[in-house]
């Protein structure tokens, strides 16, 4: 069974990347994989002499997880029978999280932000061995 990955992000888009996501695979009869990648914490800049702040990972991991939570319950009170359903939440570069989940994918779905749109996208669809589809405002691109 061959598998769609969708790269899920904090944006108006998301939802409608996942939404199509979600179509193309059961349409497909292929696996599910939701992907967030959650940028790697790094310190809070503090005057001399004071300890700076880290940002918790795990608690960034918790928060995104449950934003896909949210957004996958709802899209998938839209469909009718749901595909087998893979979730990954892991720090680090959007590009690099996205290639690793790939590696043996047929398609790939986006929906980031315009301003992220490009350049992920196109190094996506440069440096991926499989088609890329960009989700903007729930249609594709």
């Amino acid at each position: 069974m061959g598998k769609v990955v969708v790269g899920l992000s904090r944006t108006a888009a998301a939802a409608g990347a996942l939404r199509w996501a979600v179509e193309r695979a059961v349409e497909r009869a292929m696996a599910l994989d939701i992907v967030t990648a959650v940028p790697i914490p790094v310190p809070i800049a503090a005057p001399v002499g004071t300890l700076a702040v880290v940002p918790d990972r795990e608690r960034l991991v918790r928060a995104a997880r449950r934003e896909q939570d949210q957004l996958l319950r709802q899209v998938l009170a839209e469909v009718g029978e749901p595909p087998e359903i893979h979730r990954t939440v892991a720090c680090g570069d959007p590009f690099h999280v996205l290639q690793q989940a790939a590696a043996d994918a047929e398609l790939v779905v986006l929906g980031p932000s315009k301003r992220r749109l490009l350049p992920l996208a196109k190094r996506c669809r440069r440096r991926l061995d499989c088609p890329v589809v960009v989700v903007a405002d729930g249609h594709p691109e």
